[in-house]
């Protein structure tokens, strides 16, 4: 999703070679991160917690894998300055990320939420709110509406279409314990994107089929439309591989 939007051709950034490149079926953050930087993609890595928190091993979500990651995870933290890797250890309060968002075409932003409070206000949210306890998902965030004060976002766990959160639900969402409050930053402009995209990015029915997608108008000037797929902190179980892929390419 990120790499195509930025104009990576398809056969480049395919699950399978994302797939060689992560060699894990748990895949956090940090890995996203790695990944990124590994195809060149300016960003900014905001984290809570550079490391892992031992306290998620109280977490039904973590518990099973947490100690088989703790050292893979320490060691990419670890290296991330030689890798030229910068990890920002802070959080991102509610007005930044509206200011990050608020002008169309200006940055998306990957961020981890607990999938079971993303859509509270809406049918969706009754569905996870069942849900024992953390569910990890990542989400593409592409604009913000000051009118309806919520965001736009891209959920491989859904329809391709954009889908709207409000500002709230997305808030409990990401600060949920589990989440580290992480986020990826990417700038449009520092990524200098084809400027074919940059000039379609203004209009209200930008498609992005020749990257690989169909789709319709989105509210926020530019749609993302890719395949429907599932599931840092961390994001999901099995199917994050497919997260990863969808995520990122």
């Amino acid at each position: 999703m990120v790499l195509r939007a930025l104009g990576v051709a398809p056969a480049e950034c395919s699950l399978k070679a994302l797939s060689k490149q992560v060699p894990t079926t748990t895949t956090w953050t940090v890995d996203l991160a790695y990944l990124m930087r590994a195809y060149g993609v300016q960003f900014r890595y905001c984290t809570r917690t550079v490391g892992v928190d031992s306290s998620y091993k109280n977490k039904e979500f973590y518990k099973d894998t947490l100690d088989e990651d703790t050292a893979r995870v320490m060691d990419l933290f670890s290296k991330a300055e030689e890798h030229q890797l910068v990890i920002e250890h802070r959080t991102v309060s509610p007005n930044e990320l509206v200011e990050l968002l608020r002008v169309p075409q200006q940055n998306m932003v990957m961020t981890l939420v607990d999938r079971r409070f993303l859509y509270n206000s809406s049918w969706i949210g009754r569905v996870f709110s069942g849900a024992s306890g953390f569910v990890g998902h990542y989400v593409l965030l592409v604009g913000y509406d000051a009118v309806r004060d919520g965001y736009y976002l891209h959920d491989p766990g859904r329809t391709p279409e954009p889908e709207f959160a409000s500002s709230s639900d997305l808030h409990r969402a990401r600060v949920a314990h589990g989440t580290d409050e992480d986020l990826i930053i990417i700038p449009w402009e520092d990524n200098h994107a084809p400027a074919r995209m940059l000039r379609r990015a203004q209009k209200p029915d930008l498609l992005l089929s020749d990257l690989g997608g169909s789709g319709s108008p989105s509210p926020t000037g530019y749609s993302f439309t890719l395949p429907k797929t599932s599931t840092g902190g961390r994001g999901g179980s099995s199917e994050e591989e497919h997260q990863l892929g969808e995520y990122l390419r």
